[in-house]
């Protein structure tokens, strides 16, 4: 018999993408058995596009639950039909070979499949925001890459084994998740051709926001507090150089920030060959200190309110 999947996903105010989402689902070479959705509130229309689309779509559920993204899955999860689920965001695209690709492991006793995404945005600032936030091919590491919740699978086993998502952190929940299964014993098996587009934030506001809601998360869920120690560390002895230097001559001042630049070009190095525009050369550095600068603080401050 033919392995069965549910797909789940939780929204909150999506109405200006779920419908899209819902077509994407439908355009997949290898139909989902059944698709989950969980609001968790929604007050702009989300849940009224959601019945909707559900009306001609008996695979398509609705469940209406107040809480956290992590507790809008594990409700999803506990209301799945089938032992394989299958994670996406409402906010992605999945590409039409998505599920198939993300399933086929499955099929060799996979428990954990991680899937892929591309940056999906129309401006060149969008798009070098969303690449320094995210992962290129060439970066993935089989032995420590986490995946993302906006494409991944796995078995109900392996997510009771990992203590299900933890509910009591509001960000950063899938790398947590991630850390869990893998202190289980529980590595993910790459499904790199299994992709779903993602829509980054929008230009260095937006993506300041995301770092510094990322950081917040990490903080809470004491996840890759040695990579935060680095980072502090080069970001002071710029600040120490930076000083130094302007007394010495002013003009020199920017040659204190060379303690950063190694960290930011290891960071970036592989994303400019994944963007054609000319203005990368300026805008994925630049998009890569936003980022470091608010998820710094983000972390920070997440662990000062943690203590």
């Amino acid at each position: 018999m033919p392995m069965k999947a549910s797909v789940i996903t939780t929204v909150l105010n999506e109405i200006k993408s779920i419908e899209a989402f819902v077509n994407a689902l439908d355009d997949q070479t290898r139909a989902p058995d059944e698709v989950i959705v969980v609001d968790a509130g929604s007050t702009d229309g989300t849940v009224e596009v959601i019945k909707r689309c559900a009306a001609d779509r008996p695979w398509l559920r609705l469940i209406e639950e107040p809480g956290n993204r992590s507790h809008g899955r594990n409700t999803a999860i506990d209301a799945a039909t089938h032992d394989v689920i299958a994670c996406a965001d409402a906010g992605s695209l999945p590409d039409p070979w998505w599920l198939a690709n993300l399933l086929k492991p499955f099929d060799d006793g996979a428990d954990w499949v991680a899937g892929f995404y591309w940056v999906d945005a129309e401006s060149v600032v969008d798009r070098c925001a969303g690449l320094t936030i995210v992962y290129v091919e060439e970066e993935v590491d089989a032995a420590s890459f986490l995946p993302s919740a906006r494409s991944m699978a796995f078995t109900k086993n392996a997510w009771e084994a990992a203590g299900r998502f933890p509910e009591e952190v509001d960000f950063g929940e899938d790398t947590l998740f991630g850390v869990r299964m893998r202190e289980v014993g529980i590595a993910p098996t790459l499904a790199l051709d299994a992709t779903v587009g993602w829509h980054p934030p929008h230009g260095f506001g937006g993506l300041a926001r995301t770092t510094f809601r990322w950081g917040r998360g990490d903080a809470a869920a004491r996840v890759r507090g040695a990579r935060y120690k680095r980072t502090i560390g080069a970001l002071i002895a710029s600040v120490v150089l930076v000083v130094a230097l302007a007394w010495i001559k002013p003009v020199l001042a920017l040659l204190g920030l060379a303690p950063m630049v190694p960290g930011i070009w290891r960071t970036t190095r592989h994303k400019y060959a994944h963007e054609e525009h000319p203005a990368k050369w300026i805008l994925l550095p630049a998009s890569r200190a936003v980022a470091t600068s608010s998820n710094l603080a983000g972390y920070v401050v997440g662990r000062a309110v943690g203590e």
